[in-house]
């Protein structure tokens, strides 16, 4: 047999399979490889969005015992965030919309924005407050807590 007669036939569904595995091609496959913890001050506790199928869940983890539960009731803060902004696109337990979200760290409220609004959210009362978001003067920086600029 010569060495052009063993080679391996292989079939064009073999390449598309072998191409879901390049590393550019990974990403969408693989959850959760990094995990961006956010501390809750000084209590020894973080939040984290972890990735889901449809979306992101908040969850808390308490690094004392080890332990991880949801941050909030996500379907809850879903139907308020509805109600308030009443969006094109409805926000589900799984899919938010909230940019840059933020826990409070008594873990009590939730803020970010969505689209063109701030907002945040008593996660005890699910109740909604919400702000126009205001573009910063050109040449300035809008400072973390967005209040400020320089």
């Amino acid at each position: 047999m010569s060495p052009s007669e063993s080679r391996i036939r292989l079939a064009a569904e073999d390449y598309a399979a072998a191409a879901q595995l390049i590393e550019a091609n990974m990403p969408a496959r693989i959850r959760n490889a990094d995990i961006n913890p956010n501390w809750l001050g000084d209590s020894g506790r973080f939040w984290y969005q972890k990735q889901i199928p449809n979306g992101v869940q908040f969850l808390v983890v308490d690094t004392g015992n080890g332990s991880s539960r949801p941050a909030f009731d996500h379907a809850a803060v879903a139907a308020a965030l509805n109600q308030a902004l009443q969006p094109e696109a409805p926000p589900t337990a799984e899919n938010l919309g909230l940019q840059t979200p933020r826990l409070a760290s008594d873990g009590r409220s939730l803020s970010g924005s969505v689209g063109t609004r701030a907002v945040s959210i008593d996660l005890e009362h699910h109740s909604v407050e919400t702000a126009e978001l205001k573009p910063p003067k050109k040449g300035l920086l809008l400072s973390p807590d967005r209040k400020s600029t320089r």
